[in-house]
């Protein structure tokens, strides 16, 4: 018995990112082939986009370099939401590696006023 297409496919992915879910789940936009799969969990530095494509980074990036070598206050702020609060948590952990001050961490929810 020859087996089937998904078979195949299943047994294409690698086990190594540490759980068992089935190709077909992976199938998404830019994600139904195992190189782009791998690329998307395990990303290269290679693989991530410019940060100076991000508005004003060229302004922002050093700035922070500056705070952090003169141990500045630096407050974190993130919105409150699962990619807000990574993204401080990342800044954090990046401060604290350089050698910065500890940041001063916000978590405020913003409310939208209506006229």
């Amino acid at each position: 018995m020859r087996p089937s297409s998904e078979a195949k496919r299943r047994r294409s992915w690698p086990p190594r990112w540490g759980f068992a879910l089935r190709p077909r789940v992976y199938v998404r936009p830019g994600l139904s082939e195992p190189d782009a799969a791998r690329r998307y969990l395990s990303p290269a530095a290679s693989d991530l986009h410019d940060p100076y494509l991000l508005k004003d980074m060229d302004r922002a990036a050093p700035r922070l370099a500056r705070a952090v070598e003169q141990r500045e206050s630096i407050l974190l702020y993130g919105d409150y939401d699962v990619d807000g609060t990574t993204a401080v948590v990342v800044l954090k952990k990046a401060i604290d590696i350089a050698g910065g001050a500890p940041p001063v961490m916000s978590r405020t929810v913003c409310a939208t006023a209506t006229a």
